[in-house]
Protein backbone atom coordinates (compact mmCIF):
# COMPACT_ATOMS: atom_id res chain seq x y z
CA UNK A 1 0.00 0.00 0.00
CA UNK A 2 0.97 3.46 -0.90
CA UNK A 3 2.38 5.62 2.50
CA UNK A 4 1.70 9.24 2.89
CA UNK A 5 5.36 10.76 1.80
CA UNK A 6 4.66 8.64 -1.58
CA UNK A 7 0.93 9.99 -2.15
CA UNK A 8 2.25 13.54 -1.51
CA UNK A 9 4.93 13.27 -4.10
CA UNK A 10 2.55 11.72 -6.79
CA UNK A 11 -0.20 14.57 -6.14
CA UNK A 12 2.73 17.45 -6.73
CA UNK A 13 3.82 15.78 -9.57
CA UNK A 14 0.58 15.95 -11.14
CA UNK A 15 0.42 19.73 -9.88
CA UNK A 16 3.66 20.49 -11.54
CA UNK A 17 2.68 18.69 -14.67
CA UNK A 18 -0.68 20.59 -14.46
CA UNK A 19 1.16 23.74 -14.43
CA UNK A 20 2.95 22.81 -17.90
CA UNK A 21 -0.06 21.73 -19.82
CA UNK A 22 -2.02 24.90 -18.85
CA UNK A 23 0.31 27.39 -20.01
CA UNK A 24 -1.08 27.63 -23.26
CA UNK A 25 -3.17 30.82 -24.94
CA UNK A 26 -5.05 28.56 -26.72
CA UNK A 27 -7.08 25.67 -25.29
CA UNK A 28 -7.03 23.83 -28.89
CA UNK A 29 -3.15 23.82 -28.75
CA UNK A 30 -2.97 21.79 -25.40
CA UNK A 31 -0.92 18.69 -25.92
CA UNK A 32 -3.06 16.15 -25.77
CA UNK A 33 -0.20 13.68 -24.85
CA UNK A 34 0.32 15.04 -21.60
CA UNK A 35 -3.62 15.45 -20.89
CA UNK A 36 -3.75 11.93 -20.98
CA UNK A 37 -0.86 10.56 -19.11
CA UNK A 38 -2.49 13.27 -16.41
CA UNK A 39 -5.86 12.10 -16.44
CA UNK A 40 -4.18 8.42 -16.40
CA UNK A 41 -2.40 9.50 -13.23
CA UNK A 42 -5.15 11.27 -11.57
CA UNK A 43 -7.11 8.00 -11.75
CA UNK A 44 -4.26 6.06 -10.34
CA UNK A 45 -3.59 8.21 -7.39
CA UNK A 46 -7.75 8.44 -6.66
CA UNK A 47 -7.74 4.74 -6.36
CA UNK A 48 -4.85 4.44 -4.31
CA UNK A 49 -6.09 6.86 -2.15
CA UNK A 50 -9.45 4.40 -1.83
CA UNK A 51 -6.76 1.89 -0.63
CA UNK A 52 -6.19 4.25 1.68
CA UNK A 53 -9.36 5.18 2.96
CA UNK A 54 -11.50 2.64 2.84
CA UNK A 55 -10.38 0.54 5.80
CA UNK A 56 -9.99 3.61 7.68
CA UNK A 57 -12.62 4.84 10.65
CA UNK A 58 -11.77 8.61 9.55
CA UNK A 59 -13.11 8.30 6.19
CA UNK A 60 -16.75 7.60 5.14
CA UNK A 61 -18.57 6.97 1.86
CA UNK A 62 -19.25 10.86 1.47
CA UNK A 63 -15.64 11.10 1.03
CA UNK A 64 -15.87 8.47 -1.40
CA UNK A 65 -18.73 10.16 -2.94
CA UNK A 66 -16.29 13.52 -2.92
CA UNK A 67 -12.91 12.08 -4.07
CA UNK A 68 -15.21 10.18 -7.17
CA UNK A 69 -16.88 13.68 -7.68
CA UNK A 70 -13.96 15.72 -7.80
CA UNK A 71 -11.78 13.42 -9.85
CA UNK A 72 -14.64 13.81 -12.52
CA UNK A 73 -14.10 17.79 -12.42
CA UNK A 74 -10.55 17.35 -12.96
CA UNK A 75 -10.23 15.46 -15.61
CA UNK A 76 -12.95 17.40 -17.30
CA UNK A 77 -11.15 20.93 -16.86
CA UNK A 78 -8.49 18.89 -18.78
CA UNK A 79 -10.80 18.91 -21.96
CA UNK A 80 -11.57 22.79 -21.33
CA UNK A 81 -14.95 21.64 -20.23
CA UNK A 82 -16.74 22.37 -16.94
CA UNK A 83 -18.91 19.47 -15.26
CA UNK A 84 -22.57 20.44 -14.76
CA UNK A 85 -24.95 18.70 -12.70
CA UNK A 86 -28.55 18.55 -11.50
CA UNK A 87 -30.51 16.68 -9.80
CA UNK A 88 -34.18 15.31 -10.49
CA UNK A 89 -36.57 18.07 -11.46
CA UNK A 90 -40.24 17.34 -11.30
CA UNK A 91 -42.49 20.02 -13.77
CA UNK A 92 -46.23 19.65 -12.74
CA UNK A 93 -49.18 21.66 -12.46
CA UNK A 94 -52.00 21.91 -9.99
CA UNK A 95 -50.80 18.37 -9.04
CA UNK A 96 -50.80 16.73 -12.05
CA UNK A 97 -46.96 15.80 -12.96
CA UNK A 98 -46.92 17.24 -16.74
CA UNK A 99 -42.93 15.92 -16.80
CA UNK A 100 -39.80 14.15 -14.90
CA UNK A 101 -36.69 15.92 -15.59
CA UNK A 102 -33.73 12.45 -14.23
CA UNK A 103 -30.95 13.28 -12.23
CA UNK A 104 -27.93 13.54 -14.92
CA UNK A 105 -24.62 15.53 -15.97
CA UNK A 106 -23.45 17.08 -18.84
CA UNK A 107 -19.88 18.97 -19.85
CA UNK A 108 -19.97 22.78 -20.87
CA UNK A 109 -17.00 23.92 -23.09
CA UNK A 110 -14.93 26.13 -21.59
CA UNK A 111 -12.99 28.75 -23.50
CA UNK A 112 -10.52 30.61 -21.18
CA UNK A 113 -7.28 28.73 -20.28
CA UNK A 114 -7.50 30.37 -16.62
CA UNK A 115 -11.24 29.09 -15.94
CA UNK A 116 -9.86 25.70 -16.77
CA UNK A 117 -7.13 26.18 -14.44
CA UNK A 118 -9.55 27.39 -11.80
CA UNK A 119 -11.50 24.29 -12.31
CA UNK A 120 -8.80 22.25 -12.20
CA UNK A 121 -7.21 23.45 -9.42
CA UNK A 122 -10.36 24.01 -6.92
CA UNK A 123 -10.82 19.98 -7.75
CA UNK A 124 -7.20 18.97 -7.25
CA UNK A 125 -7.58 20.95 -4.15
CA UNK A 126 -10.02 19.39 -2.63
CA UNK A 127 -8.61 15.91 -3.30
CA UNK A 128 -5.04 17.13 -1.61
CA UNK A 129 -7.16 18.00 1.69
CA UNK A 130 -7.87 14.42 1.83
CA UNK A 131 -4.05 13.55 2.30
CA UNK A 132 -4.14 15.82 5.39
CA UNK A 133 -6.60 13.63 6.87
CA UNK A 134 -4.51 10.13 6.49
CA UNK A 135 -2.08 9.37 9.18
CA UNK A 136 1.52 10.05 8.70
CA UNK A 137 2.42 6.42 9.86
CA UNK A 138 0.31 2.82 9.61
CA UNK A 139 -1.32 2.96 13.23
CA UNK A 140 0.61 -0.15 14.19
CA UNK A 141 3.87 2.30 13.66
CA UNK A 142 2.26 5.35 15.31
CA UNK A 143 1.93 3.05 18.55
CA UNK A 144 5.54 2.02 18.15
CA UNK A 145 7.12 5.41 17.77
CA UNK A 146 9.28 6.75 20.61
CA UNK A 147 8.37 9.23 23.21
CA UNK A 148 10.36 11.90 21.38
CA UNK A 149 8.53 11.19 18.17
CA UNK A 150 5.46 12.00 19.96
CA UNK A 151 6.06 15.10 21.27
CA UNK A 152 7.13 16.63 18.02
CA UNK A 153 5.45 19.52 17.24
CA UNK A 154 2.65 19.28 14.41
CA UNK A 155 2.62 21.97 12.03
CA UNK A 156 -0.61 23.99 12.34
CA UNK A 157 -3.01 23.66 9.47
CA UNK A 158 -5.73 26.84 8.73
CA UNK A 159 -9.11 25.48 9.13
CA UNK A 160 -9.58 26.36 5.30
CA UNK A 161 -13.79 26.11 4.22
CA UNK A 162 -14.23 24.05 1.18
CA UNK A 163 -13.84 25.56 -1.88
CA UNK A 164 -11.40 28.05 -0.83
CA UNK A 165 -9.43 29.71 -3.51
CA UNK A 166 -5.81 31.23 -3.26
CA UNK A 167 -7.49 34.54 -4.34
CA UNK A 168 -9.82 34.79 -1.58
CA UNK A 169 -6.62 34.44 0.63
CA UNK A 170 -4.80 37.05 2.67
CA UNK A 171 -1.40 36.49 4.31
CA UNK A 172 -0.17 39.56 6.60
CA UNK A 173 3.04 40.23 8.76
CA UNK A 174 2.24 41.80 11.54
CA UNK A 175 5.37 41.26 13.30
CA UNK A 176 9.01 39.80 12.51
CA UNK A 177 8.09 36.57 13.80
CA UNK A 178 4.28 36.32 13.40
CA UNK A 179 1.64 36.48 10.30
CA UNK A 180 -2.09 36.63 10.34
CA UNK A 181 -3.87 34.31 7.83
CA UNK A 182 -7.62 35.60 6.31
CA UNK A 183 -9.99 33.62 4.55
CA UNK A 184 -13.82 33.95 4.00
CA UNK A 185 -14.56 35.51 7.25
CA UNK A 186 -12.01 33.43 8.97
CA UNK A 187 -8.71 34.16 10.79
CA UNK A 188 -5.87 32.70 12.65
CA UNK A 189 -2.45 33.67 13.68
CA UNK A 190 0.65 31.70 13.59
CA UNK A 191 4.41 32.35 14.75
CA UNK A 192 6.86 31.21 11.88
CA UNK A 193 7.46 28.32 14.13
CA UNK A 194 4.20 27.03 14.16
CA UNK A 195 4.08 26.81 10.25
CA UNK A 196 7.04 25.23 9.58
CA UNK A 197 9.34 28.41 8.62
CA UNK A 198 11.88 26.87 11.42
CA UNK A 199 15.29 26.57 11.08
CA UNK A 200 16.03 23.22 13.47
CA UNK A 201 19.77 23.87 12.83
CA UNK A 202 20.19 27.51 12.93
CA UNK A 203 17.25 27.58 16.58
CA UNK A 204 15.20 30.42 14.65
CA UNK A 205 13.70 31.92 11.60
CA UNK A 206 14.27 30.02 8.62
CA UNK A 207 15.65 31.27 4.71
CA UNK A 208 11.96 31.24 3.46
CA UNK A 209 9.99 32.98 6.43
CA UNK A 210 12.71 35.70 5.06
CA UNK A 211 11.97 35.23 1.31
CA UNK A 212 8.46 35.08 2.08
CA UNK A 213 8.46 38.34 4.34
CA UNK A 214 10.43 40.24 1.14
CA UNK A 215 7.83 39.23 -1.14
CA UNK A 216 5.12 40.78 0.95
CA UNK A 217 7.42 44.53 1.30
CA UNK A 218 7.11 43.76 -1.83
CA UNK A 219 3.30 43.69 -2.14
CA UNK A 220 3.48 39.38 -3.39
CA UNK A 221 5.27 40.46 -6.16
CA UNK A 222 9.12 40.22 -7.13
CA UNK A 223 10.03 40.85 -10.77
CA UNK A 224 13.36 39.56 -12.85
CA UNK A 225 15.01 43.08 -12.10
CA UNK A 226 14.42 41.91 -8.03
CA UNK A 227 15.86 38.87 -8.44
CA UNK A 228 18.45 39.61 -10.33
CA UNK A 229 19.64 41.93 -8.26
CA UNK A 230 19.57 39.62 -5.60
CA UNK A 231 20.88 36.71 -6.26
CA UNK A 232 23.58 35.75 -9.26
CA UNK A 233 22.27 31.87 -8.79
CA UNK A 234 18.62 31.66 -10.06
CA UNK A 235 18.67 28.52 -9.64
CA UNK A 236 18.28 28.90 -5.65
CA UNK A 237 15.48 31.46 -5.88
CA UNK A 238 13.91 28.73 -7.77
CA UNK A 239 14.23 25.87 -5.51
CA UNK A 240 12.78 28.76 -2.39
CA UNK A 241 9.68 29.19 -4.61
CA UNK A 242 9.07 25.48 -5.10
CA UNK A 243 9.88 24.81 -1.21
CA UNK A 244 7.63 27.80 -0.46
CA UNK A 245 4.64 26.13 -2.49
CA UNK A 246 4.61 23.03 -0.57
CA UNK A 247 4.54 25.05 2.89
CA UNK A 248 2.16 27.20 1.84
CA UNK A 249 -0.41 24.08 0.72
CA UNK A 250 0.49 22.24 3.79
CA UNK A 251 -1.05 25.04 5.71
CA UNK A 252 -4.03 26.46 3.56
CA UNK A 253 -4.66 23.04 2.23
CA UNK A 254 -5.30 24.62 -0.93
CA UNK A 255 -4.23 22.78 -4.21
CA UNK A 256 -2.90 24.97 -7.32
CA UNK A 257 0.23 26.65 -7.90
CA UNK A 258 -0.06 29.77 -5.15
CA UNK A 259 1.77 31.99 -7.43
CA UNK A 260 1.13 33.06 -11.07
CA UNK A 261 3.03 31.69 -13.98
CA UNK A 262 6.52 33.04 -14.54
CA UNK A 263 6.69 33.03 -17.84
CA UNK A 264 3.80 34.94 -18.22
CA UNK A 265 4.06 38.08 -15.88
CA UNK A 266 8.19 37.72 -15.61
CA UNK A 267 7.83 37.63 -12.11
CA UNK A 268 7.04 35.54 -8.96
CA UNK A 269 3.70 36.90 -8.11
CA UNK A 270 1.47 35.46 -5.21
CA UNK A 271 -2.13 34.52 -6.00
CA UNK A 272 -3.39 35.48 -2.61
CA UNK A 273 -2.66 38.86 -1.16
CA UNK A 274 0.53 39.17 0.53
CA UNK A 275 1.50 42.06 2.72
CA UNK A 276 3.43 43.58 5.03
CA UNK A 277 1.30 45.40 8.24
CA UNK A 278 4.43 46.16 10.87
CA UNK A 279 5.06 49.61 11.59
CA UNK A 280 8.52 51.04 11.02
CA UNK A 281 8.04 54.62 11.69
CA UNK A 282 6.33 57.32 9.21
CA UNK A 283 9.30 57.44 6.64
CA UNK A 284 9.02 53.69 6.21
CA UNK A 285 9.48 52.45 2.12
CA UNK A 286 8.49 48.89 2.32
CA UNK A 287 9.40 48.27 -0.79
CA UNK A 288 12.89 49.40 -0.82
CA UNK A 289 12.78 47.75 2.62
CA UNK A 290 11.80 44.20 0.41
CA UNK A 291 14.53 44.53 -1.48
CA UNK A 292 17.60 45.28 0.69
CA UNK A 293 15.84 41.94 2.53
CA UNK A 294 16.44 39.72 -0.93
CA UNK A 295 19.96 41.21 -0.95
CA UNK A 296 20.92 39.80 2.71
CA UNK A 297 18.95 36.93 2.03
CA UNK A 298 20.52 36.09 -1.48
CA UNK A 299 24.11 37.07 -0.04
CA UNK A 300 27.05 34.40 0.69
CA UNK A 301 28.98 36.87 2.49
CA UNK A 302 25.81 37.90 4.76
CA UNK A 303 24.04 34.65 4.99
CA UNK A 304 26.09 31.24 4.19
CA UNK A 305 24.44 29.27 6.50
CA UNK A 306 21.18 29.82 4.19
CA UNK A 307 22.84 29.64 1.10
CA UNK A 308 24.14 26.07 2.75
CA UNK A 309 20.68 24.47 3.75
Amino acid sequence: MFQKPQLQEQLENIEEAANTYFDVDDPSSADEKRRAEIDQDLASFVNRMFDVIEPSSRFGESDEATLRNELSRTQVALRFRRLRRWNTFVEHDEGTVLAVVPAGQAEDPIFSVSHAREEFDEGLGVIGRFLIRIPDQPQGEIEEASSKQQMEKEVAIFPSPPGLRWKDTTIAFISDYKIRVEAKGLAEQYVYDEIGFEDKRAGGKGKLWDVLRALAMLKGSATVDDLENASKDRINVSKDISRLRKILFKLMGIKGDPFCGYKERECYETKFTLRDEQTFGEHRKPEADGEELLQEVYSEELSPKWLKS
